[in-house]
C-alpha cells in the first residue's frame, strides 16, 4: 500500500493546519536540518496536541537538554490510493514508521520496537526536509 504524505510549514498562528485532524506533524529545526519529533493529530487537532501536557517531555527534552527555543512546525496529510480508506490505525502506521526509519531524537516510542504493516510504503513530499524521501515497512 502506497501512502503519500504531503508536507506543508505552518507560518503563523492564524494558519488553517492549526486545525487539521486526521494529520501528521514533525516539529523541525529553524533551518529545517533536523526533525525532533513526529506525532499525529487523529481526533484533537494539531493546537491541540502542540498544547497537551503529554508534550512536556517534548518541550522540556528540547529546552534543557538541546538547548533549542525555536523551531519549525510542519503538517503532513496523507493520500491513499484509490480505493483506499483512512483509518486510525493507518495513520498510527505512518506515524510509528517513519519515527523508526528517522529516530527523532523526542520521541520516545517505536524508535526501537512497532507493530508492523508490509508493504507500507510511505513517500514524503511538500516542505519535506529529509533527503530521504521514501520509506518501506520491511517488517
Amino acid at each position: 500500500m502506497d501512502i503519500v504524505v504531503q508536507w506543508q510549514g505552518v507560518d503563523s498562528p492564524d494558519s488553517g493546519l492549526w486545525n487539521l485532524r486526521r494529520v501528521l506533524y514533525a516539529i523541525t529545526a529553524p533551518n529545517l536540518s533536523e526533525i525532533f519529533y513526529i506525532g499525529k493529530a487523529d481526533k484533537a487537532s494539531v493546537r491541540e496536541r502542540w498544547r497537551c501536557r503529554a508534550k512536556a517531555r517534548v518541550w522540556e527534552y528540547l529546552n534543557t537538554e538541546r538547548r533549542i527555543h525555536e523551531h519549525c512546525l510542519l503538517v503532513g496529510d496523507l493520500y491513499m490510493e484509490q480505493g483506499r480508506h483512512f483509518s486510525s490505525q493507518l495513520l498510527s502506521d505512518v506515524e510509528s514508521l517513519l519515527i523508526n526509519d528517522i529516530q527523532p531524537p523526542a520521541n520516545s516510542k517505536s524508535r526501537f520496537a512497532r507493530i508492523s504493516r508490509p508493504g507500507l510504503v510511505v513517500y514524503c513530499q511538500g516542505d519535506w526536509p529529509l533527503s530521504s524521501q521514501a520509506f518501506v515497512d520491511i517488517y
